[in-house]
């Protein structure tokens, strides 16, 4: 792997420490706090569904976007339509899992008498976790191609 690839698998991988820990720091002092503030099973989603996101995003096989069929056995058409079809579905997971932290945000965190520290860590958490997948696979595919 070049200096590319190493550098960005870095980069993701403090990034997405750096996500995850700014969501168990506002959960835990979220429900420290207790009361209306105690972080509940619905706002672990959006970390859980970019986290999948980063997942999928990473174990997929670039090269099948542009895959023949001859290429693979048993049976199998429209290989690269599949998995045009996959790649869609994974970046909607992600920019789902952003889209539902900002909602969750701005109708949950944001009304009464509620710290909107949670939300606010939750939102920028999600968003880094997307970003550190892109980093991830740009890197990646920037490594394969300097060989």
């Amino acid at each position: 792997m070049s200096s590319y690839g190493k550098l960005g698998a870095s980069i993701s991988g403090l990034l997405f420490g750096t996500a995850w820990w700014l969501f168990i720091d506002g959960s835990a002092k979220s429900n420290g706090q207790g009361g209306v503030n105690t972080v509940e099973f619905l706002d672990a989603l959006p970390m859980t569904g970019a986290t999948i996101f980063f997942i999928l995003l990473i174990s997929f096989a670039w090269d099948r976007l542009d895959a023949e069929d001859f290429e693979y056995s048993g049976g199998c058409s429209n290989i690269a339509a599949w998995a045009r079809i996959c790649l869609f579905f994974t970046i909607m997971i992600g920019f789902g899992s952003c889209i539902g932290s900002g909602i969750l945000l701005t109708t949950r965190w944001m009304k009464d008498d509620r710290d909107v520290r949670f939300g606010v860590m939750q939102l920028i958490g999600t968003i880094v976790l997307f970003v550190s997948a892109v980093i991830w696979r740009v890197a990646r595919n920037a490594a394969a191609e300097s060989y």
